[in-house]
């Protein structure tokens, strides 16, 4: 097997087959106490496990409902070694996005924001095995390559590289 971004693909692209596992639907009336943000809602974070039959069950985790505060989920989740998950969301009817982690509880997850600016684009965050979040923080494409760092006092922000510099 080739490997491009660290994903593992085939050298012979007729080697894999790929088959739908399950069609998420839009979710009937999305809860958001302002207008919605349509019939998906502003994100739903669930997970897929195996059920009888080859078929697989959905278990919500976490569903934004608080768009101006919380934002819209607008990429992928990075799961560290705690089960924690951390993502972005976009801006939603003028409210700021931001970086969030959610952590497992007994009866729910939690929604922490960790930074309030969220990423630049689709591509989302990267996590190391220290627990350092690396992405694209700003707007519209134009922000930078920083690093989020936990720390006793909440995350640092180190700017790793500036595509924009101004001046």
């Amino acid at each position: 097997m080739a490997a491009t971004a660290g994903v593992p693909f085939p050298s012979q692209r007729s080697l894999w087959t790929p088959t739908a596992i399950y069609s998420v639907q839009p979710r009937p009336g999305a809860t958001s106490k302002t207008k919605d943000c349509e019939g998906y809602g502003c994100g739903v974070i669930f997970e897929l496990s195996p059920s009888d039959g080859g078929k697989w069950r959905e278990h919500v985790l976490f569903e934004i409902t608080e768009p101006l505060t919380q934002g819209q989920l607008d990429s992928p989740l990075a799961l560290d070694n705690k089960g924690d998950l951390y993502g972005c969301t976009e801006p939603w009817a003028g409210a700021s996005s931001l970086i969030f982690e959610l952590t497992p509880g007994l009866l729910q997850w939690t929604f922490n924001p960790i930074w309030p600016s969220g990423c630049a684009g689709p591509v989302g965050l990267t996590l190391d095995p220290a627990g350092n979040l690396y992405g694209e923080f700003g707007n519209d494409f134009d922000g930078d390559i920083a690093e989020l760092s936990p720390g006793s006092d909440g995350w640092l922000y180190t700017k790793l590289y500036e595509f924009c510099p101004s001046g």
